[in-house]
């Protein structure tokens, strides 16, 4: 797979599993780190959701009773697991210790820079892994009979914090196509 940040930042994030290097940061245009921090953020409020989601009192509840009435619903430890790590990975990447400079381009430390470069594919993997879950048992199904018997949840969702985090990668995506395509500095 091509390094979305082109070679050297590639290299460098390689490198840096292998063997210490002297270099500490990476300068990266300012527009992309921007990118790249949204993408994060959304992640830190999907997590955030996905957590106030489960920890609701009516969604507990709710998913009892679908339990009991046998409805195949997303593996609830699988889920908590995935969760966790994804949390964790995001817990590392530490995107505010970066350095402006006054040429529009951003330093940006090592292992930061390494994280950055995997966001993208996590972002993508737990969104859809979160979306496969939803869409491929009778989770919102469940749902939809309540509200046809009247008794709707009210409890919170996740779902505009997860279209926000494929949006955010979208957008990641989009503006380095487009500097691959002018041939424009990473």
């Amino acid at each position: 797979m091509q390094d979305p940040l082109g070679p050297k930042f590639g290299i460098i994030a390689n490198e840096i599993m292998t063997k210490p290097t002297r270099m500490r940061t990476v300068a990266i245009d300012a527009a992309l780190y921007q990118s790249y921090l949204t993408q994060y953020e959304s992640g830190r409020a999907f997590c955030a959701a996905l957590y106030a989601v489960i920890n609701n009192d009516d969604h507990k509840k709710l998913m009892r009773e679908s339990h009991a009435l046998r409805y195949s619903l997303p593996d609830e430890r699988d889920f908590m697991r995935r969760l966790s790590e994804y949390q964790r990975f995001l817990r590392r990447c530490q995107p505010y210790e970066v350095e402006a400079r006054p040429n529009g381009r951003v330093n940006v430390p090592v292992r930061t820079a390494r994280a950055m470069q995997y966001l993208p594919a996590r972002n993508r993997d737990f969104s859809t892994y979160v979306y496969n879950a939803v869409m491929r048992t009778d989770y919102l199904l469940r749902f939809s009979e309540l509200r046809r018997t009247g008794r709707e949840y009210t409890g919170p969702t996740a779902l505009q914090q997860m279209v926000e985090v494929i949006l955010a990668v979208a957008q990641t995506d989009n503006m380095l196509r487009r500097r691959k395509q002018q041939r424009l500095d990473i």
